[in-house]
């Protein structure tokens, strides 16, 4: 390497993103020269300290010819995150992309058209996520487990935290609408939000995070809104953690609070309907779908002493940002 720095260019289109990406910074500001590209809804998760390139486009990325552009994945057709790897691809430049979840994963690299973008690699949470995209067709040498780059941090909670927090997300922007959420999901944040409402215990404050991208549904009186400052702090404020599938939901498993999924219409007779959130489709976490099923378990959930289950214990390793690190290096070898 001749002593020369590197340069890095990191890419975010959503919150999601920037939140496992942002360690990664952290840790390769020692031997790199970083830039970032982040999309507004970013800037609510991540407080960039580093320069930021003025366009993201063809012409801008030979300009600036960073060593390798570094990827978060997004659902958007038209997501930052895309675009970056296939102007990488375009320019010659290498890339890698990681996949935070377990869900949605053509559409994270599907162009509107459906054709599919692969950056050099693409980093994943498990072996699991691995194996699902190599079964849809993606390229088995460019997946590589990693483990979740967000749980790395994470803030432990308050003792004197209180009260249910409900985690929106931005379905209904990343399905076309209310209804055609509800026919994929069978069900649209606010319609997981009433079940949670009516079968909510008195006397018990409850409040709602919204995503940054998301149209806020109305609350009801007496309901907060915990939407402003950083995620992790408003799970830490929390008694117990309910939502439907987001990234969020992992990350109050990890800090070990109670932890619902709630998906009402997902389950039922004749529903081939997947769940997306992998805690609830392998039974570490309850999911629900009736306000009288919450209402049976919110009383237990509330007085348990969440562990994490056995099988996931090598997850909060502490090593995830180091094995991604490790990879980028590799590249600017």
């Amino acid at each position: 390497m001749g002593g020369q720095r590197k340069t890095l260019l990191f890419v975010s289109g959503d919150p999601g993103g920037i939140s496992s990406l942002a360690p990664v910074i952290e840790t390769c500001e020692s031997f790199a020269d970083i830039t970032l590209w982040l999309h507004a809804d970013s800037l609510a998760a991540y407080s960039p300290r580093h320069p930021q390139l003025t366009s993201l486009d063809i012409n801008a990325l030979r300009a600036f010819a960073p060593d390798l552009v570094i990827t978060g994945t997004s659902m958007a057709p038209d997501s930052d995150d895309k675009r970056a790897v296939r102007l990488a691809n375009e320019a010659g430049i290498p890339s890698i992309a990681f996949v935070d979840f377990w869900s949605n994963y053509r559409e994270r690299f599907a162009d509107a058209a459906g054709k599919l973008h692969f950056p050099d690699f693409i980093a994943a949470v498990d072996d699991a996520a691995c194996g699902e995209m190599a079964a849809l067709g993606f390229p088995e040498e460019k997946l590589l487990p990693i483990g979740p780059l967000r749980l790395e941090g994470l803030p432990k909670p308050n003792p004197d935290r209180k009260g249910i927090l409900f985690i929106s997300q931005c379905l209904e922007e990343a399905y076309g609408g209310r209804e055609a959420c509800r026919q994929r999901l069978g069900y649209c944040p606010e319609d997981a939000f009433r079940c949670l409402q009516a079968a909510h215990i008195p006397d018990m404050p409850l409040a709602v995070r919204f995503h940054p991208r998301e149209k806020p549904f109305p609350l009801p009186a007496g309901v907060e809104d915990w939407s402003d400052g950083e995620a992790s702090a408003a799970l830490a404020r929390a008694e117990l953690v309910a939502g439907m599938t987001g990234s969020m939901l992992l990350d109050a498993y990890f800090m070990r609070l109670p932890v619902v999924s709630i998906q009402p219409g997902m389950v039922g007779p004749g529903n081939q309907r997947e769940d997306a959130l992998m805690l609830s489709r392998r039974g570490f976490i309850p999911r629900l779908g009736s306000t009288e099923e919450l209402q049976e378990a919110l009383p237990g959930l509330l007085a348990a002493s969440p562990a994490i289950a056995p099988e996931l214990a090598s997850w909060s390793d502490g090593k995830a940002v180091a094995r991604f690190v490790t990879l980028i290096r590799r590249q600017l070898a």
